[in-house]
């Protein structure tokens, strides 16, 4: 870590005199008080994870091109749901733990094996690693349910929702 950090110092000097030196005379500090503002603009906002809703999965990008019927969406809805609570868990972006793509072509796929879900995987993560069980769980219960979001399955293909 001490070689990432070392130069930083030096650049820190080299960036204020080089702001120093390109000001109005008659106010030398002027843009370095602007730099110092603005980064303490930046350094005030709050940054706020994006919360889960019943229907945040229709958001998904991609999700609108892919065509899936209500099962598969479904799938979609509950990895969605699971993919959130991992990566708050483990303060994780939800796409680290399984990216927008990937959700949408399990669902595609729709694999109900732990070895099918793997292939599908590619990565070697290991938060799905050791989930493998619960997602193929999860595709399982979904394929289950997969009536009641036939509705906005139909209406994402009419391009209605």
């Amino acid at each position: 870590m001490l070689e990432k950090t070392h130069y930083l110092l030096y650049i820190y000097d080299l960036m204020k005199k080089e702001l120093l030196s390109s000001t109005d005379p008659n106010c030398p500090e002027a843009f370095l008080v602007e730099v110092y503002q603005r980064s303490y603009d930046l350094c005030m906002q709050l940054y706020q994870k994006e919360i889960l809703t019943k229907n945040s999965y229709l958001n998904i990008y991609g999700l609108y091109d892919a065509d899936l019927n209500g099962q598969q969406l479904a799938i979609v809805a509950g990895l969605c749901e699971w993919r959130d609570v991992i990566a708050h868990s483990k303060d994780e972006s939800t796409s680290y733990i399984l990216s927008n793509k990937v959700l949408i072509e399990i669902a595609k796929k729709m694999p109900v094996t732990t070895r099918k879900l793997q292939h599908l995987l590619k990565s070697r993560d290991p938060y799905n690693e050791r989930n493998l069980g619960s997602i193929v769980g999860i595709i399982k219960h979904s394929m289950q349910n997969g009536a009641s979001f036939k509705a906005a399955a139909k209406k994402i293909v009419e391009d209605d929702y």
